[in-house]
């Protein structure tokens, strides 16, 4: 590992694209695609946390048109 995570940034790229970057605190910013597997296992896991058990719950009434009830 490259060393501390102060911050985990998103930025819009050419085409419409938004890219994530990830910064060290000292200035150095990288982008999400140059990390290896074990920095990224320790990303999503943090992510997880940070988001909260409810994260992920949906009202389907809400979310699903009538129709397709």
């Amino acid at each position: 590992c490259a060393g501390a995570v102060e911050d985990v940034l998103a930025e819009p790229d050419l085409g419409g694209v938004v890219r994530a970057l990830i910064d060290r605190g000292d200035g150095t910013r990288t982008g999400l695609a140059r990390l290896g597997y074990g920095e990224l296992r320790y990303l999503a896991l943090t992510l997880v946390l940070f988001t909260g058990p409810g994260v992920l719950e949906v009202d389907p009434a809400g979310e699903v048109p009538a129709a397709l009830q």
